[in-house]
């Protein structure tokens, strides 16, 4: 049977607001991470449940015709199908263009990276269906930050803030904590749907109101906007990253892969995953990386979601030397590059 998988990998973007258009320059941005993960699937091994789903499965990228609009520096005289854009590349269009054959669409199964209701438009446009999808309502829900810090902090004073007021009185309280920790005095601002390292500020947080008057005003757009909230966490000392993936079926039950490696560049953009070797996680770390997974199944199982999910986490060092684990510091309710 063939399978496609509709690469949406700016989904959070759409959950963040209705009113998301796709760019030209995000287009290249897919594109070029779809030639990336197919170079990623080609040589992994496929050892858990979870990853045959996607094993042999056909790459969609998103198209001009996909996003409703023209591009800002349009000339429709001079438009035409033979003048593709910047993500409609011969390397692009293989994957992005499926063959309208009836018999063939009529046996083959699709999956979306997230299951937002322009990748399902998309995906009917290429007379291609997912059988079953949460509502819309359901994965903005347990994809917004505050469902992940719902289940517990993991961070020494970590929290999801509403209101500037609460934001004020947060950063206070985070002062104080990495002062007694030796933690440092920075800490990350994150919006409740930012992804790769998007839609986030690192700040003094004793600077906070004396001096950042342009961070302040993105804090404030961020409590009436793009979700409505910020994660607030210490700047931490990252060593390593990893993550584990799995899906939820539809009565509940989880299956998980096994734990991997993220290599991420500064910003916190995806570079590399890989399988973790012998002696990379310790048994503890093992254990807490796999009950948190486990947690987070049941969780967007209670939240009525069914899918794939990943959970990432990281090994970080104190102003002290010494190593602590995070078990979970996100939470994806959506195919992540944990599966590649």
């Amino acid at each position: 049977m063939k399978r496609y998988l509709w690469l949406n990998l700016d989904a959070d973007l759409e959950l963040e607001s209705d009113h998301y258009r796709r760019s030209s320059r995000m287009r290249a941005q897919i594109a070029e991470l779809a030639r990336r993960l197919e170079a990623a699937r080609s040589t992994a091994p496929a050892r858990s449940a979870a990853w045959s789903r996607l094993r042999g499965c056909e790459f969609l990228v998103p198209n001009l015709d996909d996003d409703g609009l023209e591009p800002r520096d349009a000339d429709h005289s001079r438009r035409s199908h033979a003048n593709p854009n910047a993500c409609r590349e011969a390397a692009c269009r293989k994957s992005s263009e499926v063959a309208r054959d009836p018999a063939s669409e009529r046996a083959a199964v699709a999956d979306a990276w997230c299951p937002t209701p322009s990748a399902l438009a998309a995906l009917a446009r290429r007379g291609l269906s997912v059988s079953s999808t949460p509502p819309l309502d359901v994965l903005r829900r347990v994809n917004h930050r505050s469902f992940c810090t719902s289940l517990g902090t993991t961070l020494p004073a970590e929290a999801f803030v509403r209101s500037l007021d609460e934001l004020d009185e947060h950063l206070e309280t985070l002062q104080a904590t990495c002062r007694r920790l030796q933690l440092g005095h920075r800490c990350v601002l994150k919006r409740p749907f930012g992804f790769s390292g998007r839609a986030r500020k690192v700040l003094d947080a004793g600077a906070w109101r004396r001096d950042d008057e342009a961070t302040r005003r993105w804090a404030e757009a961020s409590m009436h906007g793009y979700g409505n909230g910020l994660q607030v966490e210490p700047w931490v000392d990252i060593e390593s990253e990893f993550s584990i993936h799995g899906f939820v079926d539809r009565e509940g039950v989880a299956r998980l892969g096994p734990p991997r490696v993220l290599q991420c560049d500064a910003n916190g953009a995806w570079e590399q995953t890989r399988d973790a070797t012998a002696g990379e996680l310790d048994v503890h770390e093992i254990e807490s990386l796999e009950h948190e997974a486990q947690r987070c199944a049941d969780a967007l199982a209670s939240a009525a979601y069914h899918g794939p999910f990943g959970v990432d986490a990281f090994r970080w060092r104190d102003a002290r030397g010494r190593v602590h684990f995070r078990p979970r510091s996100e939470l994806n309710a959506r195919f992540t590059m944990g599966f590649f």
